[in-house]
């Protein structure tokens, strides 16, 4: 699901607080911003969202967002400058999501713990 610039999983449970935890949304920015561009597109490889928020009093779209995909609505990569794909990381400025790759590393190491 798409709502105010942010991608939810339905399928995740709601936390304590009532809110269900945020897969994807667009870098922060150092003003106040509204989300004026949001859309959510599925084919037979990839759900892609577009996001943009658009810094208030200016025109044009956008200060923040771009292009996000996935395969499984958990691992998303978001599109660089250059046309190729990143996957978003689990630094404050992604949407706290670890990519495929976070994903099999910490099970690496969990499993080299026990």
């Amino acid at each position: 699901m798409v709502h105010e610039c942010k991608v939810y999983n339905l399928a995740d449970r709601p936390r304590l607080d009532g809110q269900r935890p945020v897969l994807a949304k667009p870098e922060v920015y150092p003003w106040p911003t509204a989300c004026v561009r949001q859309s959510i597109q599925g084919d037979s490889a990839y759900v892609t969202v577009v996001l943009g928020r658009q810094g208030l009093g200016a025109g044009g779209c956008c200060a923040t967002g771009g292009t996000y995909r996935s395969r499984d609505g958990r691992g998303w990569e978001m599109r660089d400058s250059g046309g190729g794909w990143k996957p978003l990381g689990l630094d404050s400025a992604s949407a706290g999501t670890a990519s495929a790759a976070d994903t099999a590393s910490a099970a690496h190491t969990a499993g080299r713990s026990r």
